[in-house]
């Protein structure tokens, strides 16, 4: 049998995109969003307690922007971990810190500070 370079390349491109799909999801019944999605806006304060509030609750499928403010120069959360997903996002002082984050499936996602002397969680549902 004889296969041209150019069919080749595009069975190759569509086997690859058909594994990712299924990998990344984009199945039927996956509680990931589709990019259309509008993303949930979660304000969050560091202050000498720690994460305020420490716990979020999120709806699943649903992509989540953190609107982060330390507002104290009073602890060591200058900086926000995020472990799960190999995230950190320095919190410079009185200035709302974005932080996107993609849709997640039900479960919890859970940041600290460096030193992991504080901690805040979103539980999504």
């Amino acid at each position: 049998m004889r296969v041209s370079i150019g069919t080749l390349s595009v069975a190759v491109g569509l086997g690859c995109f058909l594994v990712a799909g299924a990998a990344f999801g984009h199945g039927k019944g996956n509680p990931i969003a589709h990019k259309s999605a509008r993303p949930k806006v979660v304000k969050i304060s560091v202050t000498k307690a720690g994460f305020e509030p420490a716990t979020l609750a999120v709806k699943q499928g649903v992509p989540i922007v953190l609107l982060v403010t330390r507002k104290t120069d009073q602890t060591c959360a200058t900086q926000a971990f995020f472990p799960s997903i190999d995230k950190v996002v320095d919190l410079p002082l009185n200035k709302a810190v974005r932080v996107a984050l993609p849709a997640q499936a039900a479960g919890r996602l859970s940041y600290s500070c460096r030193m992991g002397m504080y901690h805040g969680e979103l539980v999504v549902k």
